[in-house]
């Protein structure tokens, strides 16, 4: 499906989320980006003036966690550290949502976290891409589809399957039950527990245009000896 590989280093956001990161990790990842034209970086929110500073006049995105891994801080300090994350140079934000509202049947609190921070970020970073993390592997099937009922309503761009945290990842069944739920003008990124060429294949094909996976260099290895 990939006829050259930078179709396939677009769709993908190359990842480190992990509490471990080091300045050192995150430099290897920004020259990785470089190197491979992946579509972005994504990472904590403290790494993105650095990332600024070494993307210099490099296309690929800069994109920030919000709320993570739980997404169960208050939506006014989801507003805030979002809005200091494009302070300092984020693109995108990839906000995670409060499945403990969800899972509570508080469906009320959590669409009211989700829609206050989509119409916060599109009305004050108009031009900034906005995902909503909904913990897919948590929920049961009947969670998910109030969730995407209320990201249809809210209007993100993205919705994002996982955080990378949860005890699975995310399964091409998710993304076909997404994709039959969702709004056609709402995009889902794959995330969590992608690790081959395969998977991502998979995965676009059942219907996600972006994924995000902190193997994305293995995945273009992959792709190259193919």
């Amino acid at each position: 499906m990939f006829k050259q590989l930078p179709e396939l280093a677009k769709l993908i956001d190359h990842t480190n989320l992990k509490p471990t990161a080091t300045f050192t990790d995150i430099v290897t990842l920004i020259d990785e980006a470089r190197k491979y034209g992946f579509y972005g970086v994504c990472i904590n929110p403290a790494y993105i003036p650095l990332a600024n500073e070494l993307r210099g006049r490099d296309k690929f995105k800069l994109i920030s966690v919000v709320g993570f891994p739980l997404g169960a801080t208050g939506t006014d300090v989801k507003i805030f550290e979002g809005s200091r994350a494009i302070e300092n140079g984020a693109e995108e934000l990839d906000i995670v949502s409060n499945i403990g509202f969800l899972r509570s049947k508080r469906y009320d609190l959590f669409q009211e976290d989700v829609e206050k921070v989509v119409k916060y970020f599109r009305t004050q970073y108009p031009d900034v891409v906005i995902k909503i993390i909904v913990d897919v592997p948590y929920l049961d099937v009947e969670e998910l589809k109030i969730a995407v009922k209320i990201i249809n309503y809210t209007k993100p761009d993205f919705i994002k399957t996982s955080t990378g945290y949860a005890p699975r990842g995310t399964s091409v069944d998710d993304v076909k039950l997404i994709k039959k739920l969702l709004a056609g003008d709402i995009k889902i990124k794959a995330a969590g527990g992608i690790r081959t060429l395969d998977q991502v294949i998979e995965l676009v094909n059942a219907g996600a245009e972006r994924i995000g996976t902190s193997t994305a260099v293995d995945i273009i290895k992959e792709a190259m000896e193919r």
